[in-house]
């Protein structure tokens, strides 16, 4: 009966795996009750199952819920609680906006969640800073070293404390003592287009995809693209490719 019911969870939640429960650590016991229950977010298999190998000998820790999509991230919240949230930066190719935006959104309607944002993206100083002012608790990149150290980031995100890895920790400090980037003083809105238009997307696309007029998704490309002195889509898209890689 046990297995049925399982199985039977498992089909209504296609968006996210459930896990079953764990026995609980002193730690967790002592603090909270319960395990930390946190869900995965990226558009990555791998990326999801290489953390899950990570998380997965935490007795204190606890993955509620996995999601592909921001759709299925949604869908996933708002059925399952949540504690901590660790959770892409970037979602090519999905039909929900990403990026800043998305982390404004679930800060909206997800108040308490505690995020942690991964990214790829190696030059970080042109951004972190704006997504650290939505609201998330964590910063980390994939590429860092620190990434085995995922267990320990969640506890303390969940306990309340901000965490940046030391490698983007240091792009902020290098970029603060030069403040030369270019990246660095565009606006948010600026930086969400730049980056959409070095993804592939039309303007058209980041208009529907943000929910903004194609005339002032088309003014925020030109104002970005007289910061950087470009004078085609091609000579932004190269910009872009140097910037993030």
């Amino acid at each position: 009966m046990l297995e049925k019911t399982r199985q039977s969870a498992a089909h209504r939640c296609t968006a996210f795996e459930v896990r079953p429960e764990r026995a609980m650590s002193y730690s967790a016991t002592h603090r909270y009750g319960r395990p930390i229950s946190v869900v995965i977010a990226d558009d990555h298999m791998i990326v999801i199952e290489g953390l899950k190998s990570i998380l997965r000998n935490e007795p204190d820790i606890e993955l509620v819920g996995t999601a592909l999509t921001i759709s299925a991230l949604i869908t996933c919240l708002k059925s399952t609680h949540c504690d901590v949230l660790v959770c892409d930066y970037s979602f090519e190719s999905d039909a929900e906006p990403d990026g800043l935006n998305l982390f404004k959104r679930l800060k909206r309607e997800f108040p308490d969640l505690a995020i942690i944002v991964l990214t790829s993206h190696q030059a970080v100083a042109s951004f972190v800073c704006h997504v650290m002012d939505t609201g998330v608790f964590g910063f980390l990149r994939k590429s860092s070293e620190e990434i085995v150290r995922l267990p320990r980031i969640i506890r303390s995100v969940r306990a309340g404390d901000k965490f940046m890895d030391s490698d983007s920790s240091a792009a902020i400090l290098q970029n603060g003592i030069r403040n030369t980037t270019v990246v660095a003083t565009l606006s948010e809105r600026e930086l969400e287009v730049f980056r959409m238009l070095g993804q592939g997307m039309t303007v058209t696309e980041i208009a529907a995809h943000t929910n903004r007029s194609v005339k002032t998704v088309s003014t925020q490309k030109l104002k970005a693209m007289r910061k950087f002195g470009a004078t085609s889509d091609a000579d932004l898209y190269r910009i872009y490719v140097e910037t993030f890689g």
